[in-house]
């Protein structure tokens, strides 16, 4: 039994430890996509002020043409109007889809990130407290076996062998309960890790439906 339990836990924690990677390998291109948001958002705000100057050089563009060489001298009034009009569209447009990968990341984070983690963290303390249970049963059932194997033989028939039986049977119970439940908990194991992983992995991938799909729409309108 002992060979097998140690083949279960062996399997256990090479489970649980690539969950562990896949978390931080998560996280990691999690901080890289808020560093590429903010950089979008950077980006957007940049082109939105860009496109003010265009459209402010056209409001005054006769005016600057009669104090010197400006902004509008070398491009016609509805060029000048048309590249501010886009600068500003493209500046929204980003604003969008920054705030839709925001979303996206909130997703990552909420529904797949931190539920792996909670989901590892909860299995790691709760294989440790059953294996802690059945060490704590097995050592009580050896004790029990031993003081009964010492009695001596004429003690067979009296009271203290009566009792000593039922402790070792008693002993015995529950030694084999807590391996019962180790052993249901490393067979269920694999079923609540592909349940966690389906439900956070569907959020995910619906969060990068919505967010792509709104993104091509935004710029499909520039």
């Amino acid at each position: 039994f002992m060979a097998r339990l140690a083949g279960f836990e062996d399997r256990a924690k090479k489970l649980l430890e690539k969950l562990s990677k896949v978390v931080k390998t998560t996280e990691r291109y999690l901080a890289s996509g808020k560093t590429f948001a903010n950089a979008t958002a950077s980006l957007a705000a940049d082109f939105i002020e860009m496109s003010g100057s265009f459209l402010a050089a056209n409001d005054s563009s006769s005016s600057s043409k009669q104090d010197g060489p400006g902004i509008g001298d070398e491009l016609g009034d509805t060029d000048i109007v048309e590249l501010g009009t886009l600068l500003q569209g493209l500046g929204a447009t980003l604003h969008e889809m920054e705030a839709g990968h925001q979303t996206l990341l909130l997703t990552l984070e909420h529904a797949f990130i931190i539920r792996i983690r909670e989901f590892v963290g909860g299995e790691l303390s709760r294989s440790a407290q059953l294996k802690k249970h059945l060490r704590k049963t097995n050592d009580a059932y050896e004790l029990a076996l031993h003081k009964s194997l010492s009695l001596r033989v004429d003690q067979d028939s009296s009271l203290i062998a009566e009792e000593r039986d039922k402790s070792v049977a008693k002993a015995f119970s529950s030694f084999e309960l807590e391996r019962f439940r180790l052993v249901r908990y490393y067979n269920q194991l694999e079923q609540r890790k592909s349940f966690e992983l389906v439900e956070g992995l569907c959020a995910l991938l619906y969060s990068y439906k919505a967010h792509f799909s709104s993104s091509a729409e935004s710029v499909s309108e520039l």
